[in-house]
């Protein structure tokens, strides 16, 4: 596993350093994030990043059920993200309206929920509401890591660490199939994001991001599902995403702004323009995904009053937090 794990890695490396160093098809004119008046960065960059993700991660899991003949009903969900990294890759080439897209990620969502019955275990909750809030997951799952991915590094960052986690959980749970999937998406970020590091040399594009968002909504659902890690753990540990996209989000429409245009309202975007280097901003958020992660790490097995009482001082954490950032911006505004 080790093995096939750094050969993903190295595949991912060379075709992202293909595309940085070569051009060719996949950072031509049409797979060039050109700066405006929304963007953090100032100069033409490659957004086909996402297509070395996507070949590096499918080749290594391949590699590994060739190998070891694995039958998994995990690995099927392989096959349910190619439509979604397909319509992605034409949306990175061009532009797909926004209800296109939406009505793909709620067939795909559909199909997990429904035809993989895949869902949110609560007890307390009717079945009916559980099917509609795990598709709901998904779909904003996979948004969400798209409205994220606008700064260097964090998108990968946060899959590392995130994926890194939730892989160390399998491994103790002695979920084979999990940790192999994670292992893998690990593996392939980490070759993306030696070249997406600040300052980036290409981007994942939306082909890469809504990738890693259809994994981490599939594996924390299935995470939930088998008993490994309550789903609440697992938003923990993406909540440093979940956290300022959803009250983004929220806020936007609070406004009555046109929330699904591109915007600078994230937290982490205006921490940048703020006057804060990138590279400050993505160790500052790397920090807290530790913190995060280590917490989870911490806590999932732990007493129901521990449990609580961690999550309750996570929530509050993001509390102080928001209003840090909200006072930085007055007193920089005076």
């Amino acid at each position: 596993m080790l093995i096939i794990a750094f050969v993903t890695f190295l595949l991912s490396f060379y075709l992202v350093w293909r595309i940085t160093r070569y051009g060719g098809i996949l950072s031509s004119d049409s797979l060039l994030d050109i700066p405006n008046d929304r963007s953090l960065h100032d100069k033409a960059v490659p957004r086909s990043g996402g297509i070395a993700l996507f070949i590096s991660f499918y080749t290594g899991v391949a590699l590994y059920i060739f190998l070891f003949s694995e039958q998994h009903s995990l690995f099927n969900y392989m096959l349910i993200a190619i439509p979604i990294a397909f319509i992605s890759y034409w949306d990175d080439k061009g532009s797909i309206a926004m209800h296109y897209r939406l009505l793909l990620h709620s067939s795909v969502a559909i199909i997990c929920v429904i035809g993989m019955q895949l869902s949110i275990t609560i007890s307390v909750m009717p079945d009916s509401i559980l099917i509609l809030i795990s598709m709901l997951f998904i779909v904003w799952m996979i948004n969400l890591y798209n409205f994220m991915d606008g700064m260097d590094g964090l998108a990968a960052m946060m899959a590392v660490i995130g994926f890194s986690t939730l892989g160390s959980i399998a491994y103790i749970a002695g979920d084979n199939a999990l940790f192999v999937l994670t292992a893998l998406l690990v593996a392939a970020s980490l070759g993306f994001l030696c070249f997406n590091f600040p300052p980036a040399q290409l981007f994942m594009g939306d082909t890469g991001s809504t990738l890693l968002g259809f994994w981490v909504a599939v594996l924390l659902l299935w995470s939930d599902q088998t008993g490994i890690l309550p789903i609440y753990w697992g938003m923990v540990i993406f909540s440093p995403f979940i956290w300022d996209a959803s009250v983004t989000l929220l806020r936007r429409i609070f406004k009555r702004e046109k929330f699904w245009q591109a915007h600078r309202s994230h937290y982490y975007q205006r921490l940048v323009l703020l006057g804060y280097s990138h590279r400050q901003v993505l160790l500052v958020i790397t920090a807290w995904m530790v913190f995060c992660a280590a917490l989870t790490l911490m806590l999932y097995q732990a007493s129901n009053m521990l449990q609580i009482a961690g999550l309750l001082c996570t929530i509050m954490m993001y509390i102080i937090l928001s209003a840090i950032v909200h006072y930085m911006e007055y007193y920089a505004e005076r």
